[in-house]
């Protein structure tokens, strides 16, 4: 730890700090920094890394690093996310070309082609074989996707993403290709395109960054503990609550609980109570400023930190009375509460499940994760440019819709009360409904088809078998 600490200062030395990795990217980033000193232009790059790669804000600057500084960027996954049988976690393999002058702005695209292979190879010459019909694929590229062929067969896809100032790589490890592109214009123009007749559908208003419509925060570090922690921090100290004391001063929803929160409206978990305790320096770690300073945080609209897409049913969960966020939940604050009860019919439909899905992490299969600063950053439609009759609209569909109980989000293409919900998104944003109704039934059986969002779970496995795949 010592010695990555002082290479991390000689980098930022050497190369400026906009170069050097986040140290919570791990030592992953700092290595692959270190192509900066070893490889001379036209060199060329192989690197196995962490999916989280792709995606994790913590990578943003490596990302732009890498946009700046290399070309013919190649991100490859493979079956189940893996390219080798060496690892349980989500991986890819990086292959890059360095550049013999950097872009002059980091604000330019860079193409980024992400491949997806269908099969993780099983010896070292099928692995040739396969590289052997990447390449033909790249060059013969036109357009957006292409499909990558080894004799007769389709071993996978490639697409190509422009990346821009270290944006999530979204297109790295999705099986099927138009969710991919579609939940791209999704994200960049707020347009949504019909599957078969490619027709553009525009959302009524833009899309911006969470943090530009919502008040974001704060983190579990600065709000408090659990009391068996530990790690004491922040200004409460947290207890379960029982089932008939959900109301109260001081609560939190402050963990996940899959079996229970399973409607938009649920109930806080914990309360926070005050505690005396000096840290090394004599000085107290929790006083009423501390505390007081929390509570005006508090709010009725949380957003899920972690995601089981196979068992949670909630990305967006609201309380009925206004408390605090924790270490599963962060909350979203803003002046009109008719905008955080549209954010939580948005966040769990298909639409805002699809967005968050591709933006976040996705280290493990069926899993999704983002801490306070990719919430800050999530695309989301800005529902304050709403009209006032959509959002009292918005306001009347989630009182009749808040306690209907809801499958798990890798079940939503089965799940009616759900497409209840996907329902009064698409009338309150004024869209074509009998047009979109179709697109959005075949976004929910891809999107539950994609092996990052089932994760193998038996369950959801069989829902597909079952369902009909819409044509």
């Amino acid at each position: 730890q010592k010695r990555w600490k002082n290479l991390r200062k000689q980098f930022a030395k050497n190369f400026g700090k906009k170069y050097t990795p986040n140290a919570n990217a791990g030592m992953a980033a700092s290595f692959l920094s270190m192509a900066l000193a070893k490889v001379k232009p036209g060199g060329r790059i192989g690197y196995v890394l962490p999916l989280t790669a792709a995606s994790d804000t913590s990578w943003q600057k490596t990302r732009s690093m890498i946009e700046q500084e290399f070309e013919d960027i190649l991100v490859i996954t493979g079956k189940k996310g893996r390219v080798s049988d060496e690892t349980a976690i989500n991986e890819m393999l990086l292959v890059a070309t360095r550049r013999t002058k950097p872009k002059p702005k980091a604000n330019l695209g860079s193409p980024v082609y992400c491949v997806n292979i269908k099969e993780t190879p099983d010896s070292l010459g099928v692995a040739g074989e396969m590289a052997r019909a990447i390449s033909p694929a790249l060059s013969e590229l036109e357009g957006s996707k292409r499909s990558i062929r080894m004799g007769k067969s389709e071993i996978g896809h490639v697409l190509r993403f422009e990346g821009k100032e270290g944006k999530p790589w979204s297109h790295a490890r999705i099986k099927d290709t138009d969710l991919a592109l579609i939940s791209t214009r999704l994200v960049e123009e707020g347009l949504l395109q019909d599957f078969e007749t490619r027709e553009e559908i525009s959302l009524p208003c833009p899309i911006r960054r969470i943090e530009k419509i919502f008040k974001v925060g704060p983190t579990e570090s600065i709000i408090g503990h659990v009391d068996e922690s530990k790690r004491i921090r922040g200004a409460f100290r947290f207890v379960p609550l029982l089932d008939e004391e959900p109301y109260g001063y001081d609560r939190s929803l402050w963990s996940a609980d899959s079996k229970h929160k399973n409607t938009l409206i649920v109930h806080p978990t914990h309360k926070g109570e005050s505690y005396s305790l000096k840290n090394k320096k004599g000085m107290l770690v929790s006083t009423e400023s501390h505390r007081n300073a929390i509570r005006k945080s508090i709010s009725t609209c949380f957003y899920a930190q972690y995601m089981g897409w196979a068992s949670q049913k909630l990305l967006i969960a609201s309380t009925h009375m206004k408390v605090m966020g924790g270490r599963a939940w962060t909350s979203l604050s803003h002046a009109d509460d008719r905008v955080l009860r549209m954010m939580s019919l948005w966040g769990n439909s298909i639409l805002g499940m699809l967005i968050n899905w591709t933006q976040g992490s996705r280290t493990q299969s069926g899993r999704f994760m983002t801490r306070i600063k990719g919430i800050r950053q999530m695309p989301c439609p800005d529902f304050s440019q709403l009209s006032e009759e959509a959002l009292n609209l918005a306001e009347q569909r989630f009182k009749a819709l808040s306690q209907l109980e809801l499958m798990p989000a890798a079940q939503c293409h089965a799940d009616q009360n759900r497409h209840k919900i996907d329902e009064a998104v698409i009338e309150i944003l004024a869209l074509p409904a009998e047009q979109m109704r179709g697109i959005v039934k075949k976004l929910r059986w891809t999107f539950c088809a994609e092996d990052s969002v089932h994760g193998g779970n038996k369950a959801c496995l069989n829902l597909l078998e079952k369902a009909e795949r819409p044509s």
